[in-house]
C-alpha cells in the first residue's frame, strides 16, 4: 500500500485451516472396512491429507487420500487388531497454512 510515496511493509502470516473427520460408525469388527470422510477449510482441493493413526504413543500415517475439488475426501480403512483406536486427518504446512490436525476421532474394534 502506498499513501504519499511512502509503501508498507507486507506481513506474512501462517493460519490453520479447519480439518474434519468422521467415521461411518465408531465401531468395527478387525479386517473389516470402515469409511473415513472429511473436509478442509479453506479449499485445498488436489492437496494430500495425511490419515494418522496413534500407535505406541507416536502417530503413524496409515492413508493418504486426494482432496476432491469440494475440497473433501472419503476412503476406506480395515483396522487389524481389536482395541480403542485413535485417528486423525492432517493437512501438511504449505506456504499459506500452518500444519492443521483435526479433532482425535475414537473407533473401537472389536
Amino acid at each position: 500500500m502506498t499513501a504519499g510515496g511512502l509503501t508498507s511493509p507486507t506481513l506474512q502470516q501462517k493460519v490453520n485451516a479447519l480439518v474434519g473427520l468422521a467415521a461411518a460408525s465408531h465401531s468395527a469388527t478387525a479386517g473389516q472396512p470402515v469409511t473415513l470422510s472429511g473436509h478442509v477449510t479453506p479449499s485445498h482441493a488436489g492437496q494430500v491429507v495425511l490419515i494418522e493413526q496413534s500407535r505406541g504413543g507416536s502417530w503413524v500415517v496409515i492413508a493418504r487420500p486426494l482432496l476432491s475439488q469440494a475440497s473433501g475426501y472419503t476412503l476406506s480403512h480395515k483396522f487389524m487388531h481389536a482395541g480403542s483406536v485413535k485417528v486423525r486427518a492432517v493437512l501438511p504446512a504449505d506456504a499459506r497454512n500452518s500444519r492443521s490436525n483435526s479433532p482425535t476421532l475414537t473407533v473401537t474394534v472389536k
